[in-house]
């Protein structure tokens, strides 16, 4: 009997030797293709903490999905992924990855309500009513929607709902990003029909 309990320490302790800490990773874009399935953990934020957990013997890193506003709250030390300088206040005092994905966000309309539409500049939103996801920074186009510029920005909770009210031709365009946009035209192989992008993106950007 003592020899068991003598085994069972044994493998106690060199199983606490060998665990991992666990460490979180937050992302709040949940879209294609970083988040195609957020219950069966599918899209490609799951493959890219995957890779890190291949890599590291200290940490177990697991991801979390978490709303833009709700992130902010967190004050202790935390890794966000797909994120830019350029959408956090005090971004100086965060250490930046490398770009690991070169994005876009695009204009999208609706081809048949809006035939004519073309975005060349911010300018060309004037007066058009503009769709964003709620708590999204879009750093060329802030000036515009401030209350004495003639760009109405309507709020929804994601781009999923965005989509829906373009091809629905509610309001004038939404903003989007290029690489869920173009995970849904694979998908969706009438969307082209319905949905239009500007070919000339709003912004371009490095994911980090």
């Amino acid at each position: 009997m003592l020899i068991y309990k003598i085994l069972i320490l044994v493998f106690i302790s060199l199983t606490c030797a060998h665990a991992k800490t666990i460490a979180k990773i937050y992302t709040y874009h949940d879209k294609p293709p970083f988040i195609i399935n957020l219950e069966n953990e599918s899209g490609i934020s799951y493959e890219i903490v995957e890779i890190f957990n291949q890599f590291s013997k200290k940490y177990r890193f697991e991801l979390e999905f978490i709303h833009r506003k709700r992130l902010a709250y967190i004050k202790d030390k935390k890794i966000v992924i797909w994120n830019n300088e350029g959408w956090v206040k005090n971004s100086n005092e965060y250490f930046w990855s490398a770009e690991i994905l070169r994005d876009a966000d695009v204009i999208i309309f609706n081809k048949k309500k809006n035939p004519k539409f073309t975005f060349e500049k911010p300018v060309d939103l004037v007066g058009k009513e503009v769709i964003g996801v709620r708590g999204y920074i879009y750093p060329k186009l802030t000036k515009f929607f401030k209350a004495d510029k003639p760009v109405h920005r309507i709020d929804t909770n994601s781009e999923k709902q965005i989509l829906e009210m373009i091809k629905a031709g509610r309001h004038d365009a939404g903003i989007f990003s290029y690489s869920t946009l173009q995970y849904q035209y694979e998908k969706d192989s009438d969307l082209k029909n319905n949905v239009c992008f500007s070919r000339r993106p709003q912004e371009e950007f490095s994911r980090k």
